[in-house]
């Protein structure tokens, strides 16, 4: 009676582990993070009748396709549950007639897909620009403002969209100048 008492207790503390297993299966996500790397962009000269003045440095058509990322890492469309920007690096190219960005005094940077409006997901100052050849836009967040953060999943079947970068020069430069962007996102699916 004694061993049937314990066998029983076993039994039922396997099906437990097993049942709490397949619930932990289910709660668990897991994130992948990836990027589009090399995106070529020329800010125009700034000429002193620019200056202190609000321009377009950038407007750019990124090619990210969406569908076939998650193709590529086994992931099944079904099983995601975000996939939100994270941020944006941009780097000066070598040999530019400029060694690092303080000739702008502020950028704000915005995202949208073909047909939808342009929406601002972040922006540097001037002391984030003075002396560095490379800077980086972090964007809104699903944890810290899911109102502004921006969802790939809303955009599935998508593969253009478009930045934008508006600020105002602070000083002339003699040539276009040419950066390199990476920008990096962060996709979260059930295994």
């Amino acid at each position: 009676m004694k061993i049937n008492t314990k066998l029983s207790l076993m039994l039922f503390g396997i099906v437990l582990l097993f049942g709490a297993c397949d619930k932990l299966k289910t709660d668990v996500n897991l994130n992948l993070n990836q990027s589009v790397a090399n995106i070529k962009m020329t800010l125009p000269i700034i000429t002193d009748s620019l200056i202190g003045t609000e321009i377009t440095f950038v407007e750019q058509l990124v090619y990210l396709n969406v569908d076939s990322i998650l193709i590529a890492n086994g992931i099944p469309k079904e099983s995601i549950e975000s996939i939100y920007l994270t941020n944006a690096v941009v780097n000066l190219d070598p040999n530019q007639p400029v060694t690092d960005f303080s000739f702008i005094d502020y950028l704000n940077l915005s995202f949208r897909e073909e047909s939808t409006a342009f929406k601002q997901v972040g922006s540097v100052n001037n002391s984030e620009l003075t002396g560095a050849n490379t800077f980086t836009i972090n964007f809104p967040n699903s944890a810290s403002d899911p109102a502004n953060a921006i969802n790939l999943v809303d955009y599935f079947g998508k593969t253009n969209f478009y930045i934008n970068m508006i600020g105002k020069a602070k000083t002339i430069t003699t040539e276009t100048t040419k950066t390199t962007a990476t920008i990096n996102y962060v996709v979260t699916y059930r295994p």
